[in-house]
């Protein structure tokens, strides 16, 4: 997906890969995603994500509610919240199955950020999204 501004989008299903690029205020519901899923130059939008791999670059102020059984990583960003994914819809457990993610293994707030290295000060790049401003529902 590319170019996309002041939209929302669901993608059921289990794709294999998933690519996003320049990005701005949208939301993103996208059902497991067997592999990667690479966000690139996206802004003031909400991604709801569910991948084996999570690779973010060049994105600012995005809420990015995550799934990942690997540990996400960021290049270039500012602006990141992050909190657990949270979109059900029907066939969900289907394409859980047909994509082999399991859900009991997620490291939504275990985040690379390839721009601060340091093990004793928190990035400020991101943060995790506070539960009291999370989206409850996205219907």
């Amino acid at each position: 997906m590319s170019g996309l501004s002041g939209c929302r989008l669901e993608i059921r299903g289990a794709p294999l890969t998933l690519h996003l690029t320049n990005i701005s205020v949208c939301t993103i519901l996208s059902g497991p995603v067997s592999s990667s899923v690479m966000v690139d130059s996206c802004s003031a939008s909400s991604l709801v994500l569910s991948c084996q791999q999570l690779r973010t670059h060049s994105t600012r102020d995005t809420d990015i509610y995550l799934h990942t059984t690997a540990k996400a990583i960021l290049e270039d960003c500012r602006g990141i919240r992050v909190a657990p994914y949270n979109w059900e819809y029907p066939g969900a457990d289907q394409d859980y199955s047909e994509a082999g993610l399991d859900r009991s293994i997620n490291n939504w707030e275990h985040i690379g950020d390839f721009n601060w290295l340091s093990a004793d000060v928190p990035s400020p790049n991101w943060a995790i999204l506070k539960e009291g401003e999370r989206k409850q529902s996205w219907n």
